[in-house]
């Protein structure tokens, strides 16, 4: 279903981005805060356009922004608010919304391998079989949700396509 939204440019000195990290009482708070962190509404931005779809976007994807013209950087998109049907983008291959430490899942989303018992926290390598990325991180589990956290910002992009989650060389679960 085609509905038409807004687009918004966030720039990249928002003060979004230069959030002070409160303090949290246990790790599951801060995982949360980190995954959840910036969120984005029409008024953090500009609204620069519309689009056909939110169903035609991608994080990362610039195929469909770029066509408001005047921009000095291309446009990336950095998020997407599907109860507000809006897209948020930023100019530049380097905008700070392109990148994230800390992913949050429901256990659902993940395919897991045979059962897998894990004893959360647990070291974990993610393999992207389109990019051939593999990048080391620590996969948390508390009850029905699941956090991957790394040790630098990676592409948000990376999670567009199919993730193998890989521990002592298995792969323990696919998203």
């Amino acid at each position: 279903m085609n509905i038409k939204g807004q687009i918004v440019e966030i720039p990249s000195n928002s003060p979004l981005y230069g959030l002070q990290k409160p303090e949290f009482q246990n790790k599951e708070a801060e995982l949360t805060w980190e995954a959840e962190h910036p969120k984005y509404s029409l008024f953090d931005g500009i609204l620069i356009g519309d689009h056909d779809g939110i169903e035609h976007f991608k994080i990362g994807q610039r195929k469909g922004v770029n066509k408001i013209g005047g921009a000095k950087e291309s446009l990336y998109v950095i998020a997407i608010d599907k109860s507000e049907n809006r897209i948020f983008a930023g100019a530049g291959h380097n905008h700070p919304g392109l990148f994230a430490k800390v992913f949050k899942f429901s256990k659902s989303d993940l395919k897991w391998n045979n059962d897998v018992l894990i004893d959360s926290p647990v070291s974990i390598k993610i393999e992207n079989q389109s990019t051939k990325k593999n990048l080391d991180g620590t996969l948390y589990l508390f009850e029905e949700i699941i956090f991957l956290e790394f040790e630098k910002e990676i592409e948000k992009a990376i999670f567009n396509d199919s993730i193998n989650i890989v521990n002592n060389n298995n792969i323990i679960a696919t998203i």
